[in-house]
């Protein structure tokens, strides 16, 4: 293996984890709050993507954010790939093979973070 393969192997796999990453937030942000065992952590993976969201991503000019996806976005740029798409559109059209509309994927994915958030939250403070 030669010294200027090692960056784009480093990089593969770094890619490969965060999808890997990307997926496991997706599905506990998604599932978390069902068990009383695992919510308080769900609140916790709430608590992250909100601030990515609404603080983060404001200060750098671009609301909504999310902070894994940037830095999923720089490995894509490291592996040459021009098009970076938000997460949620590259895994949908990775899953079905279609293009979705963008606005749609965006508003779905804002109403299941809000949605499981507020369950999340009033099976918290009120039990089950």
């Amino acid at each position: 293996m030669t010294d200027s393969m090692r960056p784009t192997i480093g990089m593969a796999l770094a890619n490969g984890c965060l999808h890997v990453l990307h997926v496991a937030v997706i599905l506990f942000s998604c599932l978390g709050w069902l068990s009383p065992a695992t919510r308080p952590a769900h609140l916790v993976l709430a608590a992250l993507i909100g601030c990515s969201w609404f603080v983060l991503g404001p200060l750098i000019g671009h609301p909504g954010f999310c902070a894994l996806t940037g830095i999923q976005h720089r490995v894509w740029g490291a592996l040459g790939r021009a098009e970076k798409p938000n997460y949620m559109t590259f895994l949908y059209r990775k899953l079905t093979g279609r293009d979705p509309d963008p606005g749609r994927v965006q508003m779905v994915t804002q109403l299941t973070f809000y949605g499981t958030t507020a369950a999340s939250i009033a099976l918290f403070l009120w039990g089950e």
